[in-house]
Formats: C-alpha cells, structure tokens, sequence
C-alpha cells in the first residue's frame, strides 16, 4: 500500500528526516545490491546480457577491470549564472564549485579502503571512491538589496566534504555519497560571491547579513543511471536518485540523452541531480582514448520531488522569508564533452530549473533559475 506523503510542516523540515525521502533511499538500494531489479538489467552497452559476455570473453572483461583498477583522476566543475546564454543576474542558485579526486582501487589510502569496500557491497560489486570539496551559494532574485526581503529565498551557503562511491557496469551507473558541511557564515559564500562579482565588475552582493543561520549539515545521495537503449550514435539513459538529510529531503527521476562520436557513448555523461554531474575516472578514460573522436553532446529533463529543503525554509539571521517549499520541480540541461586528449576532458551544460520555492504573497512571481557549467577532467592510469 503507498505510504502518503503528508505536506511538510515547518518543523518537521527544520528537524529529522521525512520518512518518504528515507524510504526513497531505501528502495533504491535494494534494486541495486546483488538480485535486485537494477542489478539485473539485461542490456549492455553493445546489446549483449552480462552473462552472455561473461561467458563469451572472460579474459577481456578481466583485462577491462585490470585497467580500470589503475585509473585515478580529478575534476574541476564551476557553476555561475553568469555561464549562460544570455547572461543573467543573480538568484536563486547563484554559483558554486566542487573538486572531485577519484582513487584508482588499487591505489586506495588504507584508512580509506573499509569505506571502498562498505561502497561496493551496497552497490553490487568492486566500487570507486571519490574524495570531494564544494560550495553552494543561493540568493533572492535582487542581491543588491541589504534589508530582508520576505517574499523571497533567503540567502544561503553551503561548505562541504564528500566521499562517495562508484560503480559502472552492464549499462549501468551507481553512486552513493556521504556529504557532510556547514551552513551560515562558516560556508564562505558571503566571500566567494563578493569576490567573483569584484573580478567582473557586477553589484556589490549585499544582503548576506539576513542568511541562514549556522548549522552543520549532513545528506546521503543515491543515484543511479541505466543505459536504457542505444541507435547507432544515440544513447538514451534513464535515471532515479533520492537525497535524504539535514538540508534537503527528495526523490528524483529523468530521461538523458547521449550523442557520441564512438562508443562507448557511457551513462556518466548524463546530468541528473542538481548541482551534481556524475564523475567516474575510468570512464573518462575511456572516453580519451581515442583523442578528439571523444566528442559527445548530452541532454536532459528529470524532476525532483520534495519532502522538505532547508535552504527555503531554515531560519536565518533576519525574519523568516513568508515562502514555502515547492514540491514538484522540473530541471532540463543541455551540453558537449570533450575528450580532446587522452588524459584531458572538457565539459559544458547550461541548466534551467523551475523555481523551488512559492511566495506567500500573490504578487510575487516565480523565476525559473538558469546556470551554466564548466568542468574539466584529468585522469591518469597510475
């Protein structure tokens, strides 16, 4: 019987987490560990069952997972509205940045290695891990006003670490991530955005004495992505994921599209969860080896459905914004990668999301937010 999914209260989105996004999370994990409905897909990239290639070329799969096993790698992704096509100022999601270093498993520290192996037991198999720094900044849709603005989100910054685990295989991609941070004026935000508009001449951002108040945060994110079909060039994935947490409490759904120049043409190339691209080392990898040929275009529209999100409804340092949460919002994105060498990738992805949040006054419009994305990769097979 479907369990209801009660409209959040204000407390019960500033306190614990709502079971529906918990149980998200829990479904999710159980299609993929060994048996499950996920684990099981049929299709491969090149159209064959995992057991059919198994037992068609087992020395070559072993050969694929000694290679990987070696690879290591790091990305560098920055967000800013001001990446996008036409400029646009702030609000909403503003900018951010995030570092991801992914261990080769050979090469995993062993203070490390329990987390590795704890990764691929709930994903189904040999995982990879990833170490990762970012920051997320939000602002009303006026940042050069200092006073509160009750009609709108409050100002808001995250700092965080990450560690997460990875799995592709038979067409299908897996991750899980502990995030852990802090809210308020420790995330720096106040700073990074000062600075950044400072270096391109805009509006001095001058309302951060009204933001969230300090708090550390913690979320678990899930996320899987499955190769659902392929026509020729053309890849077409399809994706669910659920963030349950301190800040945000959500399930996901989306349908991505993959044009590549060559196979493989892989489900990691697909945007699915907002502020997040999937990033796999080895798979970059993959993708680099044949030079300038790596060239790929991608395309996507999910939707996420919220429990809560603190970053509408947290109590900050001015009077609490009269705005509530939106439950149901549609992101679409839109971008090229390219591997234009065989250790070297560069990625582009402009992002429209509907507004995440619904003034109580009537007469405030909403604002679809728009931001723009660059990401470039490095891996190495040492």
């Amino acid at each position: 019987m479907p369990v209801p999914v009660p409209r959040p209260t204000r407390d019960s989105e500033l306190h614990g987490t709502p079971a529906p996004a918990a149980a998200l999370l829990a479904g999710w994990l159980a299609l993929t560990l060994p048996g499950g409905a996920l684990a099981q897909t049929p299709a491969d990239f090149d159209g064959a069952t995992p057991a059919a290639r198994t037992a068609a070329a087992p020395s070559a799969a072993a050969g694929s997972a000694d290679r990987a096993s070696a690879i290591s790698g790091w990305r560098f992704l920055l967000d800013n509205d001001r990446f996008v096509l036409p400029a646009r100022s702030d609000g909403g999601y503003t900018g951010g940045w995030r570092f991801d270093y992914g261990f080769a498993p050979a090469a995993t520290p062993g203070w490390l290695e329990p987390a590795r192996q704890l990764g691929g037991a709930l994903l189904g198999g040999p995982a990879t891990l990833d170490f990762s720094l970012g920051q997320l900044a939000y602002t009303p849709r006026d940042a050069r006003i200092a006073t509160p603005q009750p009609d709108e989100r409050p100002w808001a910054g995250l700092l965080y670490a990450a560690l997460s685990a990875h799995r592709l295989d038979a067409g299908f991609y897996r991750s899980l991530e502990l995030k852990l941070g802090v809210v308020g004026p420790a995330s720096l935000a106040r700073q990074a955005q000062k600075e950044v508009h400072r270096i391109v001449g805009s509006d001095d951002p001058a309302g951060w004495d009204n933001q969230l108040r300090a708090h550390p945060a913690a979320q678990v994110e899930a996320i899987g992505v499955l190769r659902a079909a392929e026509w020729g060039p053309l890849g077409v994935d399809v994706n669910a994921g659920a963030v349950a947490g301190t800040l945000r409490n959500y399930g996901e759904v989306g349908l991505g599209l993959v044009l590549g120049a060559r196979p493989p043409r892989l489900p990691a190339l697909t945007p699915n969860v907002h502020e997040r691209v999937v990033f796999d080392a080895a798979a970059m990898r993959e993708l680099g080896a044949d030079g300038w040929h790596g060239l790929s275009a991608f395309a996507h529209a999910g939707a996420q459905f919220y429990a809560s999100n603190r970053f509408i409804t947290g109590g900050t340092y001015g009077p609490r914004p009269e705005v509530d949460v939106r439950h149901s919002v549609g992101t679409i994105s839109a971008g090229l990668h390219w591997a234009f060498a065989r250790d070297w990738t560069l990625s582009y992805v402009q992002i429209r999301r509907g507004a995440d949040y619904v003034s109580r006054n009537p007469a405030v419009g909403e604002t679809p937010e728009r931001w723009g994305g660059v990401q470039l990769t490095h891996t190495c097979g040492c």
